[in-house]
C-alpha cells in the first residue's frame, strides 16, 4: 500500500468517529476492514521512523484504542457492529475502496473537442492571451493579407461578472480556496475572500510572479500550496493552480470568440512574456506554452462550471488525467512575445508619428519592463518597422505590488498598529486581501478611506502617500532603470537617431502613475547629443473613439500587440548602426547598414 492510499483510508476512518458533544468522547462504530489496519499500521512504522516520542504521538494498534480526537480526547468504545444497524450494514472493504476511487477519480470526464482538429480553426482570426500578475486580459484580431481588417475585443471581466464590475475587459489574476474545499477565480475568488477573512488564511493573488520570480531548477509542479492557501487536505501544487487559472482565462476568451463574434474556439493564439533574462528564457516559455495548451481541455471541461466554485478534489482529478494524455491541442499555441515587444508591434510599427528612438515603458503589477527600440520607414513602400536595441529589454522586479506593500505599511503606521499587537496579524491579513483596491481609490479619488477591523477608520492622502520612501525609492528605481538603458545607447544610434527626440510610451496598469509618468519629461546627453523625450499619447488614434477600450488600453496594449500580423522579432536586435539594407530612417535619409 503506498502513503498515499494510506493517508486516505485514514481520512475516511477518522470520518467515522462519532463524538459526543457533552462528553467529548468518541466512538469508532463498525469493523476495521484489513486495509485500514494496514493505513493505521503504515503510520505507525512512518511515525516510528520518524522518531517522534511513542509514549506521546504513536498511533497504537493494540487494541486499536488511545486514538486522538481533534479536543485531544481519547477515542474509545470501538463496537463492533454500528448501533441501530444489522450486521449486513456494516461497511465492508470494497465499499470503502469504491468510495475512495470515486473521490479519487470523481465523475467530470474530460473533454477532448479540441483534440478533433489538428490545426486551428477560422485561420484568419489570431488571439494573444495575457497572463498578468495583478490582472488578465485577452484580444483577437482578423488578419487578411498581412493586414488587421478587423479588431475583436473580448470583455473577459464583463462575462466574468454576474453582477456587474468596473473591469469590462481585465479579470483579475486571483484564486481563492474556500474552506469546504470550493475553488473560486477572478472576480469571484477576491469578493469571497473578503466575506472569510482570517488571520490564517490567504487570497492566492499574483499567481504569475511564481513563474518570475521562481527558479527553473524547482518546477512549480514540485511546488505544493502552503496551508494558508489551500485550507484542505488535497494537496494542490502551485503549477496546478497556475493551470487552472489559464483555464480559466482561456475558457472566459474563447467563449467571447464563440457568442460575440461567432468563431471558434480552436483559433491560433500568441502569449504575453514577462522579459525573462536569457538564461530563464527558454525554460519559462516552454513552460508556460505547456500550461496554457493543457488549458484549451481544462477550459472545455469546466465550461459554464466556474461560477459555482470547483471541488478540489474534481480539480485535481481533472489536471491529473490532462496531465496523462497521450496528445494535447499543440497546434493552438504559436509563440510567446514579451510585453514590452508585443507593445512596440502594435504601436510602433501601426503609426507614422513614430520615428527615431522609441522607449516603451510597461508598468504592471509584479515588473516594471523598459525596452528601447528604433524606428525606420521606407517611404516608397509606406512602410514601417521597428527593431529592438540589443541588451536594452530590461526588467525590475518592482511594480504596482511594491506600492501595495508601501500602503499596507502605511495604514498599519498611521492606525498605530505594531507587530506586536494581538490584532495585527488578523488586520493585516485582511489589508492584504483590499489592498489592489485602495490603492485604485488613491489614485482614482486622490485618497482613500480604510475601515479597519478593529473599528479604527484611517484616510490616506495621496500627496503624503507618495513621499513615504519606499514610495520615493520605487521613483528613484525606475528613473535609474531608464538612465542605465540610455547610457547604453551606442555613438552611431545616437547621433543619428537621437536629434529626433525619444518617443515614451506608457503601457500597462501602472502608465498613469504620476512616478510613472515622470519618466516622459526632460532630456537626456547622449554622447554630445542632448535628446528631448517626449511623451506619447496613451491611447491610440485607432481607438480613441472606443471609450471603454480607451479607458483601459493601456492594460490592453500587450494583448492588442500580441494580434498583430508581424511580431518584433528579438532576434532582429541592433547594436549600433546595423539597419537593413533599404529601410530608411527620420527625414528619409537612406540608411544602408553597416
Amino acid at each position: 500500500m503506498d502513503k498515499s492510499t494510506s493517508r486516505l483510508l485514514l481520512e475516511n476512518l477518522l470520518d467515522r468517529v462519532v463524538v459526543d458533544p457533552e462528553t467529548g468522547q468518541g466512538t469508532l462504530a463498525g469493523v476495521l476492514t484489513p486495509k485500514e489496519i494496514e493505513a493505521l499500521k503504515m503510520a505507525s512504522t512512518l511515525l516510528t521512523e520518524s522518531g517522534i516520542n511513542d509514549s506521546q504521538s504513536k498511533v497504537k494498534l493494540e487494541p486499536l484504542v488511545d486514538q486522538l480526537n481533534d479536543d485531544g480526547n481519547a477515542v474509545s468504545g470501538l463496537d463492533s457492529t454500528p448501533k441501530g444497524k444489522a450486521a449486513e450494514d456494516v461497511v465492508t472493504d470494497s465499499e470503502v475502496e469504491t468510495e475512495l476511487k470515486l473521490d479519487l477519480e470523481q465523475k467530470t470526464e474530460l473533454n477532448l473537442t479540441s483534440l478533433n482538429f489538428a490545426t486551428p480553426q477560422d485561420p484568419e482570426t489570431r488571439m494573444c492571451l495575457d497572463f498578468g500578475t495583478a490582472m488578465s486580459k485577452a484580444f483577437a484580431s482578423i488578419i487578411e493579407n498581412d493586414e488587421i481588417v478587423n479588431y475583436m475585443s473580448l470583455q473577459l471581466g464583463r462575462r466574468a461578472s454576474s453582477n456587474g464590475t468596473r473591469s469590462i475587459y481585465p479579470v483579475p489574476s486571483s484564486l481563492w480556496i474556500s474552506n469546504e474545499g470550493k475553488i473560486y477565480l477572478g472576480e469571484k475568488a477576491i469578493i469571497l475572500s473578503l466575506q472569510e477573512p482570517s488571520k490564517n488564511r490567504e487570497r492566492f493573488d499574483s499567481l504569475k510572479k511564481e513563474l518570475i520570480l521562481g527558479m527553473k531548477e524547482s518546477s512549480p509542479f514540485n511546488q505544493q500550496m502552503r496551508e494558508s492557501l489551500n485550507p484542505t487536505k488535497v494537496p494542490l501544487s502551485t503549477g496546478s493552480v497556475i493551470t487552472l487559472y489559464l483555464g480559466y482565462l482561456t475558457d472566459l476568451a474563447c467563449t467571447e470568440l464563440e457568442e460575440v463574434y461567432k468563431c471558434s474556439r480552436y483559433v491560433l493564439r500568441n502569449f504575453a512574456l514577462p522579459s525573462w533574462a536569457p538564461e530563464r528564457r527558454e525554460w519559462g516559455e516552454t513552460l508556460l506554452k505547456n500550461m496554457l495548451i493543457k488549458a484549451q481541455i481544462v477550459a472545455d471541461t469546466f465550461h459554464g462550471k466556474w461560477d459555482d466554485g470547483l471541488s478540489i478534489t474534481d480539480v485535481k482529478s481533472v489536471l491529473e488525467k490532462v496531465d496523462k494524455l497521450d496528445a494535447i491541442p499543440d497546434y493552438l499555441v504559436s509563440k510567446g512575445i514579451t510585453e514590452p515587444l508585443a507593445v512596440g508591434s502594435s504601436r510602433l510599427r501601426q503609426e507614422e508619428k513614430f520615428r527615431g528612438l522609441a522607449m516603451v515603458v510597461d508598468v504592471g503589477a509584479g515588473t516594471s519592463d523598459l525596452a528601447l527600440f528604433v524606428v525606420v520607414e521606407n517611404p516608397e513602400r509606406n512602410l514601417f518597422n521597428a527593431f529592438p536595441v540589443l541588451g536594452c529589454n530590461q526588467s525590475l522586479h518592482m511594480a504596482g505590488d511594491t506600492l501595495d506593500t508601501a500602503l499596507r505599511k502605511m495604514i498599519l503606521d498611521k492606525s498605530g498598529i505594531s507587530k506586536d499587537d494581538s490584532e495585527y496579524t488578523y488586520i493585516n491579513q485582511h489589508l492584504r486581501l483590499q489592498v489592489r483596491t485602495l490603492k485604485e481609490n488613491l489614485f482614482r479619488d486622490g485618497y482613500c478611506i480604510v475601515n479597519l477591523e478593529n473599528g479604527a477608520r484611517i484616510r490616506i492622502e495621496q500627496d503624503e502617500y507618495l513621499c513615504q520612501d519606499s514610495v520615493l525609492r520605487f521613483e528613484q528605481s525606475l528613473f535609474d532603470k531608464l538612465d542605465e538603458i540610455l547610457k547604453s545607447i551606442k555613438i552611431g544610434l545616437s547621433q543619428t537617431c537621437g536629434r529626433g527626440g525619444l518617443s515614451v510610451v506608457l503601457t500597462g496598469g501602472g502608465a498613469t502613475l504620476p512616478m510613472v509618468k515622470k519618466l516622459t519629461r526632460g532630456n537626456f546627453n547622449a554622447h554630445g547629443i542632448q535628446i528631448l523625450k517626449y511623451e506619447v499619447p496613451l491611447v491610440p488614434e485607432a481607438f480613441e473613439r472606443d471609450q471603454e477600450i480607451a479607458d483601459v488600453y493601456p492594460q490592453l496594449a500587450v494583448a492588442i500587440g500580441g494580434t498583430m500580423p508581424v511580431l518584433i522579432d528579438e532576434k532582429d536586435a541592433l547594436d549600433d548602426l546595423e539597419i537593413p539594407q533599404g529601410q530608411f530612417i527620420l527625414n528619409r535619409t537612406a540608411m544602408t547598414g553597416i
